[in-house]
């Protein structure tokens, strides 16, 4: 049951990234575009200062995704290889995401726009599924969703091969009668 759930899933977090990223590929297609060519790793940690998340100990969980994305950064960029790039750090979004979610601001509103009617169409076509997810979450707000479609529209523009979204779970709920543990990239 568990390997049909995971198999469902993938399928349909497949489905719903391809609105965001145009490429679905196989591992025989990964290898060949990707063997001998540096990566582009985008780092995201979890939330922000506005946003902090859950919490621990009086600590909010941007700033465990913060400390989280800032050593994964430091640690990919030994790899010549590997171009890691991050987006916020413990002080708050770096001055070249800043300024982008600043400068445009109407262009991702159209980029929210167009995804949510690509979604749409998905939808009403039965290629995609619409059933809720399996755990109970906290809709996001219009800023917060300006900022994730900002961040997707970003590595759009800028062919970034691996997006790494850091979030931390927080067990047992406090909102809702939900067991999960474990974390999430």
């Amino acid at each position: 049951a568990h390997s049909d759930f995971v198999g469902t899933m993938t399928r349909k977090v497949w489905g719903l990234a391809s609105l965001f990223f145009a490429d679905d590929l196989t591992p025989k297609e990964i290898k060949g575009r990707y063997w001998g060519k540096r990566l582009i790793v985008l780092i995201v940690p979890g939330h922000d200062a506005i946003d902090g998340g859950t919490s621990y100990k009086g600590v909010p969980e941007a700033e465990y995704t913060a400390r989280i994305g800032e050593y994964l950064y430091e640690y990919l960029k030994q790899n010549a290889n590997i171009q890691p790039i991050l987006v916020r750090n413990r002080n708050g979004y770096t001055k070249e995401f800043a300024d982008y979610f600043s400068r445009e601001e109407t262009a991702i509103g159209d980029f929210i726009t167009s995804a949510r009617g690509r979604f749409k169409e998905l939808s009403a076509s039965g290629a995609g599924e619409t059933t809720p997810p399996p755990l109970a979450h906290i809709r996001a707000s219009a800023r917060t969703t300006k900022v994730l479609y900002g961040i997707n529209k970003w590595a759009n523009e800028r062919g970034v091969d691996i997006v790494l979204h850091i979030h931390l779970n927080d067990f047992p709920r406090k909102a809702w009668d939900v067991k999960y543990d474990g974390y999430s990239l």
